[in-house]
């Protein structure tokens, strides 16, 4: 072999050996770098992780000053004005966060926790379902198969439920659009007439129809808030009490629902607040 051949031959070697040394190189600060971008992600997640739990406190704070301040739960009230968008910065501005949220009456909803008593399926309450699902153009089939499912965890047969969600597991998008007419309680609660809608007020008093629920309600969200029960049997010129489910005007359950963002970190939850008297306590969070 002659010396140029030779000479070319090692120039070729050192160049392979050269660029296998740079790919793997390049392969360990990719890992490097893809780590770092990793830890960093994991960094902010927990950061907006715990950041939000402050929501939980934004929202048992404006459910305690809404209740100093009205004696009826309405849509116009302070707890119904949310969030959107809300900066908070370190104290050196170096980051900030963005937190949406909004908070939701849990009792104008339909609670699904009627369907079923003791493990037994209360054939009035999916009547009554079955009813509201009719007005909202879904399939009035859903009720039955709901009130069987909360009849056999109150038997210990399966799982508690304790959202919408729970009782649509296949099907997300439609406990999505059901969500804002039904709710999972753990006790059976009054209606807030304040803040219900006519489906669900007409599929829980079924002696009132829904144009006169409609008719109602439109005058109250013109600022005619009901001011007590005896206030809704007067609009309705009805002189002895609605024999469907019990009415009230204030509210003791509501949802949170709440989104942080920082950086390129998104965090979102859910929480059930139970507001009483004394103590506001959170029923779960999810």
């Amino acid at each position: 072999m002659s010396v140029a051949r030779q000479a070319g031959m090692a120039v070729i070697n050192a160049l392979v050996v050269v660029m296998a040394v740079s790919l793997a190189t390049m392969a360990i600060v990719q890992r490097q770098s893809s780590l770092a971008v990793q830890l960093a992600s994991e960094r902010d997640h927990l950061q907006a992780s715990w950041l939000l739990r402050g929501a939980l406190d934004w929202g048992l704070l404006v459910l305690r000053l809404d209740a100093q301040r009205s004696a009826v739960t309405q849509a116009g009230g302070l707890w119904a004005q949310p969030l959107q968008e809300l900066k908070v910065e370190t104290p050196d501005k170096s980051r900030a966060a963005y937190f949406s949220g909004r908070i939701e009456d849990e009792q104008g909803k339909f609670n699904l926790a009627g369907l079923a008593l003791q493990g037994r399926i209360q054939p009035t309450a999916v009547q009554a379902l079955e009813q509201l699902l009719r007005s909202l153009r879904q399939a009035e089939g859903l009720a039955l198969p709901m009130a069987r499912q909360l009849a056999q965890a109150q038997s210990g047969q399966g799982p508690w439920p304790r959202h919408v969600a729970d009782f649509l597991p296949g099907d997300q998008d439609q406990a999505a659009r059901l969500a804002p007419y039904l709710t999972f309680l753990p006790q059976a609660v009054a209606v807030n007439v304040n803040t219900a809608s006519a489906p669900v007020l007409a599929a829980l008093q079924p002696e009132v129809s829904l144009a006169e629920w409609r008719s109602l309600l439109a005058q109250r969200d013109r600022g005619g808030w009901f001011r007590d029960t005896a206030d809704v049997l007067a609009r309705l010129q009805r002189q002895q009490p609605l024999a469907g489910a019990a009415l009230a005007v204030r509210s003791e359950w509501f949802l949170l629902s709440g989104e942080l963002r920082l950086d390129h970190s998104r965090v979102a939850t859910q929480a059930l607040i139970h507001r009483v008297p004394d103590r506001s306590r959170i029923v779960w969070i999810r």
